[in-house]
């Protein structure tokens, strides 16, 4: 009889594992537990479960702070560096966050969930087990166990959005490192020239057949400062030049007059209009400078002009 126990009210033998007597259905106690003793202890078990938030996305990076946090710097570190340094201030924040995950003791909602679940199916199994009999208690189990598979669907949609935070983190840390950096406009200059300067070689082609409109026309496309001021130097050269040879014609036609007026009439217009431009327009002028006073040397005394120097430029 040791693995028996007596009904109180109608003194049937049952065995210890059961809380309902097989033969007038009171429902009995053990070990000084009642029904509504273990049914307390499976609501508050049951009320830890309800408390767990609704799944959300931004809940999910919240929640993952001390994997998220650090991802979202790095992401913002090569924004900041390839695009526009603007990034940074994200960036400080993530990174403020990061540094305060480490040394925040986390709330494992998941792991909580889960062995509060494991805790809460055991203890509804064993009331089933032991009270399953009782129409009533069978009927209240139930419903408890319903409700408990609509919070069961809520940690698998916590699941769920906490394997998307994962995707879209990686996702981000991937693109921002393999985005390409934005180029400084030195560098885009750089590129312009490189693309441009092969015009250079073609204006040389117009101007040895002095077609100059042509030469000038191809200018009128260009982006690049500097190619364009090389080829109004160049273009404007040419033209120059041309003109002292035809002074050095009159001159060696004896025609004095007409070579003075020629060579007086030859000017410089300067095109460069800060430092860097002058430099390449320098050499032009320079060169055309000498050219001039080749040729006003070759003119009598009374037919001399006046040249200009290299600080009129």
């Amino acid at each position: 009889m040791s693995s028996m126990i007596k009904c109180k009210e109608c003194g049937g033998s049952n065995p210890v594992s059961t809380r309902i007597c097989e033969f007038c259905g009171n429902v009995f106690s053990v070990e000084g537990k009642t029904l509504n003793d273990e049914l307390a202890e499976l609501n508050l078990t049951f009320d830890k479960l309800k408390a767990f938030p609704s799944p959300g996305l931004l809940d999910s990076f919240k929640n993952n702070a001390k994997f998220s946090m650090p991802i979202l710097t790095l992401v913002s570190a090569f924004l900041t560096y390839k695009i526009n340094g603007l990034f940074s201030i994200p960036g400080i924040i993530f990174l403020v966050s990061a540094v305060r995950a480490l040394f925040t003791k986390k709330q494992n909602l998941l792991g909580d969930f889960k062995s509060d679940k494991s805790l809460f199916t055991a203890q509804l199994a064993s009331l089933f087990g032991l009270y399953g009999k009782d129409p009533a208690t069978n009927a209240r189990l139930l419903q408890i166990e319903k409700e408990f598979k609509s919070l069961n669907g809520l940690y698998k949609q916590s699941k769920i959005f906490e394997f998307i935070t994962y995707g879209i983190l990686l996702t981000l840390f991937a693109g921002a490192y393999l985005v390409p950096a934005t180029k400084t406009e030195a560098e885009m200059a750089k590129e312009i020239i490189a693309t441009e300067s092969s015009i250079l070689s073609i204006v040389d082609s117009l101007l040895s057949e002095k077609n100059y409109d042509a030469a000038n026309y191809l200018i009128k496309n260009l982006k690049s400062n500097e190619v364009i001021i090389e080829l109004k130097s160049k273009i404007q050269f040419a033209q120059l030049e041309s003109k002292i040879k035809s002074a050095e014609i009159n001159l060696i036609n004896s025609n004095f007059e007409a070579a003075k007026n020629e060579l007086s009439s030859t000017l410089w217009k300067k095109n460069a209009t800060d430092i860097d431009l002058e430099f390449i327009e320098e050499k032009y002028y320079k060169n055309y400078i000498q050219l001039k006073e080749n040729m006003n040397e070759r003119l009598p005394i009374s037919y001399k002009v006046k040249v200009e120097s290299d600080i009129d430029y």
